[in-house]
């Protein structure tokens, strides 16, 4: 579908919209209920400190957010990062 992120823009409207992006795709599946705090397994769309433009996808362990950018899965502290929108996905990882 996309192997970049200009081509994914193209194809999801990520960078432009990553809430709404987040929400079609999860629509798909029947979707998932937006929450405030996150519980162990929930995802979310996030603001990095270290790269604002670029919103992350992201997991949340139980203490910190996981997620992948251009050098693998990063860890991040919640300091480092600002969630849009938080989903709960129902279960504990």
């Amino acid at each position: 579908l996309y192997d970049d992120p200009m081509s994914c823009e193209r194809a999801t409207g990520f960078l432009r919209d990553p809430v709404g992006a987040f929400e079609r795709a999860l629509a798909t599946i029947g979707g998932l209920p937006r929450v405030e705090a996150p519980g162990a397994g929930d995802i979310a769309v996030l603001r990095r400190a270290d790269c604002p433009l670029r919103p992350h996808g992201g997991l949340w362990t139980g203490t910190r957010w996981a997620g992948l950018a251009d050098q693998g899965v990063t860890i991040l502290r919640p300091a480092m990062v600002q969630p849009l929108a938080i989903w709960g996905v129902g279960y504990a990882a």
